[in-house]
């Protein structure tokens, strides 16, 4: 008897030491997940804002939204996609987005490593800001929808999520992200309370942000109810009321805003409005190809009598051609300065060199000099009207001013004078999908299917376009 309890006490001995240590392993990795939860699930600020990485994006009403293209050309970081305040909660509210991104430039194919977001919110003019933490970007597992960060200010919340991508070799080369700000005003309340409250005992999460599918994008005005819409549509008028008479190209952006904002079937007054803004939409958009027809015929009578087209370029003088490679070279060597020195030089010793103005152009969008860059594409194309890349360019600076339908002008005046050239309808149909034109680029790429054979990459883009539309 006495060798059996001395077996059932060596046994317990045993086995409840073994316990014991498994218990305080588990314990100890319970705390260290924990910890981990914990910090994932929030990042408070000094301004009791919340950076949170969420299994389910915040639901609310959509206030407004944005979306913007991301690539390795030079483009805005800062986004301020509300042109003045607007009411919401019984509060005026705004907001700025800035993207923080990581490029790998050091392979042939530029890669978008990383992205993070600066979020502020001005509420009843009182600001407060939130550093989103970067989110790595994975071309394999990297999905439509995935949201990439979401930044909590009590009743409003700013999130970012995909809208569309490109690969190329297994990497990300161009994102499209769409922001919006929602109002959680009684709808997550009791969340985010749950959330500062329990922020310890939250389920351990894998990834620092949650990739995960949303639903198709919300057309802002679907949750800003009629009162606030024409509030906002009609601040949006009195903003471009203010704007100088030259300011075309402001004005049309302001009063497309206003549109936009009083939704696809307004009633009573905002009906009333709604028609007022088309009127002056379509007078100020046929202005608006008038003028830049117009700037295109003055730029090319200001070049010495050289005749518009590709005919009359005449090669550069020696001497310029000379101060051209010099600036080659040392841009290769990453002497920014001398090279755009060696090519003013250039330029005003042959006006007419059209490889140096391209070049001066590239460098300018590169150092976000949109207007330098503008003057540059301008100059080209009054000694070439058929330079695709010069009106890509104008466009893309245009575009990244806010003045794109200056830039639109520029390319549908082109395909206007040039129907059959391939390159330049293309350029085209592009441009529409960037201003965020879907259904304009639906029909340029069906137009271009119709007449040429040889098009296969408009199949895909007009592809993109209409799941856009849908």
């Amino acid at each position: 008897m006495r060798r059996i309890l001395g077996c059932v006490l060596c046994s317990a001995l045993v086995f409840g030491g073994v316990s014991a240590e498994a218990a305080k392993k588990s314990s100890g990795k319970g705390r260290e997940k924990q910890a981990k939860a914990a910090k994932i699930a929030a990042e408070t600020d000094e301004n009791g804002s919340e950076s949170e990485s969420s299994a389910v994006a915040t639901k609310g009403s959509v206030l407004n939204s944005f979306s913007r293209a991301l690539s390795f050309d030079a483009h805005p970081t800062l986004i301020e996609p509300l042109a003045s305040a607007i009411e919401a909660a019984g509060k005026k509210v705004s907001y700025t987005v800035e993207f923080i991104e990581n490029w790998d430039s050091e392979s042939s194919t530029p890669a978008l490593k990383e992205i993070g977001f600066k979020v502020s919110l001005t509420e009843n003019g009182v600001e407060k800001k939130l550093d989103l933490a970067k989110t790595a970007l994975n071309a394999k597992k990297l999905k439509k929808g995935d949201l990439l960060g979401e930044a909590k200010f009590g009743e409003f919340t700013v999130c970012c999520s995909v809208v569309d991508f490109q690969k190329e070799k297994n990497k990300v080369s161009g994102l499209t992200v769409e922001g919006k700000l929602i109002s959680v005003a009684g709808v997550a309340a009791s969340s985010t309370a749950s959330t500062e409250k329990g922020a310890a005992d939250a389920e351990p999460v894998s990834e620092p942000v949650a990739a995960i599918p949303v639903a198709a994008p919300v057309a802002p005005i679907a949750a800003v109810d009629s009162h606030t819409g024409l509030s906002l549509a009609q601040g949006l008028m009195a903003k471009a009321a203010e704007l100088a008479v030259d300011k075309e190209v402001g004005k049309l952006a302001l009063y497309k805003k206003a549109l936009l904002v009083l939704g696809d079937a307004p009633v009573g007054e905002a009906a009333a409005l709604a028609a007022d803004l088309k009127g002056k939409i379509d007078t100020l958009s046929a202005s608006a190809k008038t003028g830049a027809a117009v700037q295109d015929a003055s730029a090319a009578a200001s070049l010495a009598g050289s005749a518009v087209g590709p005919a009359t370029v005449s090669k550069p003088s020696p001497e310029a051609k000379s101060f051209f490679d010099d600036a080659k070279k040392q841009l290769s060597l990453g002497n920014d300065v001398e090279a755009r020195n060696l090519l003013r030089q250039a330029v005003a010793k042959d006006p007419g060199f059209i490889d140096a103005w391209l070049l001066s152009g590239k460098i300018a969008m590169e150092n976000s000099k949109y207007s330098q860059a503008k003057e540059a594409f301008e100059k080209v194309l009054a000694i070439r009207d058929d330079e695709v890349s010069a009106a890509v360019g104008f466009f893309k600076a245009c575009y990244y001013q806010g003045e794109s339908e200056s830039g639109l002008a520029k390319l549908e005046s082109m395909a206007k004078r040039y129907p059959t050239k391939l390159a330049v309808r293309s350029a085209l149909a592009e441009a529409y999908f960037q201003d965020s034109n879907y259904s304009g680029c639906e029909e340029e790429c069906v137009k271009i299917l119709n007449e040429f054979k040889s098009a296969d990459s408009i199949k895909d883009l007009l592809a993109r376009a209409r799941e856009k539309t849908k």
